[in-house]
């Protein structure tokens, strides 16, 4: 018994098939405006791993290496990315934290350290541009206040100003902070949702 006959093409059908497959396929479908507004910052989600943050950092067009690729492994990712373009004037350095299984749970942005002569002109610009700017990607904030005194900031402290809540979940938080001598205005993208912050 005779198994089936292959199937033969004619001159025109092959032609027709080898057009196919020459064609482009169509174009990928962009991520629903959805998954982009459940971003923490860029294109960061809370839960990345280690290697995917590094992965999105590396492809983003809003942050740049700061140090020598090569470099990572002995300074890890904390403080080697910054802001491509200045805000307020200063660049701001990108910070982690991750749970005790390796995911993502925090991502902060803080400007160099600066002395406090600094702190009401140069810090307190980049405040008020980071205000703006995450007003324009979240919204009104939910609690606002004045940009934190200089007086009543402790070694060690960090003071808010505003906080807003994120569209996928958790808050980002603006503010300033003191380490020792110097000064900084930092934006903290954590987990939790705040019901409300103390503003000085």
């Amino acid at each position: 018994m005779q198994g089936p006959k292959a199937a033969s093409f004619g001159l025109k059908t092959m032609l027709v098939l080898l057009l196919a497959l020459a064609l482009p396929l169509p174009a990928a479908k962009p991520e629903s405006p959805e998954a982009e507004a459940s971003a923490v910052f860029d294109t960061l989600h809370f839960g990345d791993t280690r290697e995917q943050v590094l992965a999105k950092l590396k492809a983003s067009k809003i942050v740049e290496l700061r140090v020598a690729e090569a470099l990572l492994g002995r300074f890890g990712l904390n403080g080697s990315f910054q802001t491509r373009k200045d805000v307020g004037g200063l660049r701001c350095r990108l910070f982690f934290d991750w749970s005790k299984h390796g995911l993502l749970r925090e991502v902060s942005l803080q400007t160099e350290a600066l002395p406090a002569d600094a702190y009401p002109i140069q810090l307190k610009a980049c405040w008020a541009d980071l205000a703006k700017l995450l007003t324009t990607l979240y919204g009104a904030p939910v609690q606002q206040g004045d940009f934190p005194p200089l007086a009543s900031l402790s070694d060690g402290a960090c003071l808010a100003s505003h906080y807003w809540r994120l569209a996928g979940g958790g808050t980002a938080i603006l503010g300033s902070a003191r380490d020792n001598k110097n000064y900084t205005t930092v934006v903290r993208f954590i987990q939790q949702e705040l019901q409300s912050i103390a503003i000085p």
